[in-house]
């Protein structure tokens, strides 16, 4: 992931599926403080790759979403991070990465059920 920490490319990550979310959904799936996430949140729009708004539904609150160089940037380093994982499980066995993409695929259905409910 070049140029981003690893809390920033989970912040985009989230805001890329989740465009226009607020701060408070955002932290919940980061895990961290509203505060904190705040803080995160501010050296993103410095860098011009996440914008604030004012909320749709809520005038206390704002909606988060990538700018159009955040989404470029974004997918760029989705990229980077699969050839890297690709290059690193191409060692391993057939059978074992089998058994890996079905838990993987149950943990991707868990946690896509909890993201759900985020906002609720």
């Amino acid at each position: 992931m070049p140029g981003l920490t690893m809390a920033q490319f989970r912040t985009m990550a989230f805001l890329y599926r989740r465009s226009g979310c607020s701060l408070r959904t955002l932290a919940v799936h980061l895990g961290v403080t509203p505060p904190t996430c705040s803080v995160l949140v501010d050296r993103l729009v410095r860098r011009g790759v996440v914008s604030r708004s004012q909320s749709r539904t809520s005038r206390r609150e704002v909606a988060l979403r990538l700018t159009q160089r955040g989404r470029a940037q974004f997918e760029t380093a989705k990229e980077a991070a699969r050839r890297q994982t690709a290059g690193v499980l191409a060692v391993v066995p057939d059978a074992a990465l089998r058994r890996l993409t079905g838990d993987l695929n149950a943990l991707a259905s868990a946690f896509g059920d909890a993201e759900m409910n985020l906002d609720r």
